[in-house]
């Protein structure tokens, strides 16, 4: 990526004088720009209208950062000195057996007077018994 930069800032404006000689006209000379510019004149509406484009596009951000705070609770318990987080990875088992050993881990770590609280998560890779 750094070499094409470095191309494409170095050698291009070089290339351009050398090979591209001639009169250069005005895009307004040229029919196929001329309507193309017509053609799209209409939809760059938020040129014309910079404070309204910014403060939409602002209020989205803000808008997504506020959702995205809220995000990761629902993923993860909150967590504080002395809790413990436990994943178990079993062989496949059914959901009754994982969570009977899930049940059994927290109980055997909520044994330890360390241990305030006890969360566990086990996946399903299976349905047999």
């Amino acid at each position: 990526m750094a070499s094409a930069t470095a191309i494409a800032l170095t050698l291009t404006p070089i290339l351009c004088t050398l090979l591209l000689r001639g009169k250069f006209h005005s895009e307004d000379q040229n029919p196929v720009m001329r309507f193309l510019q017509r053609l799209y004149r209409p939809r760059f509406v938020a040129l014309d209208h910079r404070s309204v484009t910014l403060g939409l596009a602002l209020a989205f951000f803000l808008g997504a950062v506020l959702l995205a705070s809220g995000v990761g609770s629902e993923f993860m318990p909150p967590l504080n000195e002395g809790d413990i987080m436990f994943m178990p990875s079993p062989m496949p088992a059914s959901p009754s057996r994982k969570t009977r050993i899930c049940e059994a881990a927290g109980r055997s770590l909520s044994r330890f007077p360390e241990v305030a609280y006890v969360g566990s998560k086990g996946r399903a890779r299976g349905n047999l018994d």
